[in-house]
């Protein structure tokens, strides 16, 4: 998943709840095809950036786990 299509996915998120007939959501179930929906795109979102900050953080420890053999504090 790209950059772009995880915020186009935050985007769509959030305009789902933003439409009228959602402003009761609380107070409402969402049908099984809605939850899915929804399901999958929260879930790749929280994967990427999941990803992108472990790509970001954690290639220190990993470089000095290589080249130390333990992590450098």
């Amino acid at each position: 998943m790209r950059p772009t299509l995880a915020l186009r996915n935050l985007r769509s998120i959030r305009a789902t709840f933003q439409r009228p007939e959602a402003q009761s959501f609380l107070n409402s179930t969402f049908s099984p095809a809605t939850q899915t929906m929804l399901a999958k795109r929260v879930g790749w979102t929280v994967v990427w950036y999941g990803a992108a900050v472990t790509g970001v953080l954690g290639w220190p420890l990993i470089t000095s786990k290589l080249v130390y053999g333990n992590i450098a504090v």
